[in-house]
């Protein structure tokens, strides 16, 4: 199991050895502790919903209440297991640059080996910024593929030596407000299925 130590890039606002010395920075510094503390319930709440990795042949239902996004699910998952996913293919209609720094942490870490990121064109008409974040920090940096297509689809496919996993929802990698439903499925099969068609769109979208 890797270490968390540092995982989601939380740490703590406040040093008693060297205390705020202005109103200012002691709003500034109430201010980032009160976002660590959301942030540790966040991170709390995505590791929650699925403890554990569904058996062969079998499946996981759960529901996202609003609080967090899908990408600390993932987070949590893949920083669970024992060994490095291989192969980590996400298809999204849209994310943020807090999930962006996320996959680049795991990819350096060694948590994933490689990275495949397909999201709708929209993130490349609408949120370019965005969108040119993950090209400059998955693609460029790190040599991975970040490609656009016509898609709606909410799709995480997760590839270790001897477990393929194909995870099925409604939910963007980014924070919403909205109930969002997940499923996890442990089955090569539906794991292959969305595999060939992310790969083909990333070659080809």
């Amino acid at each position: 199991m890797f270490d968390h130590s540092a995982e989601f890039g939380t740490g703590p606002a406040f040093n008693l050895d060297a205390p705020p010395q202005t109103r200012e920075e002691f709003r500034a510094r109430a201010a980032q502790w009160k976002a660590n503390l959301r942030r540790t319930v966040q991170i709390r709440n995505a590791s929650e919903l699925v403890p554990h990795l569904p058996a062969p042949g079998e499946s996981i239902h759960a529901l996202m209440m609003g609080n967090y996004d899908f990408m600390l699910v993932l987070s949590s998952i893949l920083r669970a297991q024992d060994q490095p996913c291989l192969h980590l293919r996400l298809s999204t209609l849209a994310f943020n640059k807090k999930n962006v720094s996320e996959l680049g942490r795991l990819f350096d870490e060694g948590i994933i080996q490689r990275i495949t990121l397909l999201c709708a064109d929209y993130m490349d008409r609408m949120n370019s910024d965005i969108f040119r974040c993950a090209v400059e920090e998955i693609a460029e940096k790190r040599q991975q593929t970040v490609a656009t297509a016509r898609t709606h689809a909410k799709v995480s496919l997760l590839e270790y030596p001897n477990a393929y996993y194909a995870i099925e929802g409604s939910a963007n990698l980014r924070t919403n407000k909205n109930i969002e439903q997940v499923t996890v499925i442990h089955d090569r099969s539906v794991h292959d299925w969305f595999e060939e068609w992310i790969d083909w769109e990333a070659e080809h979208g």
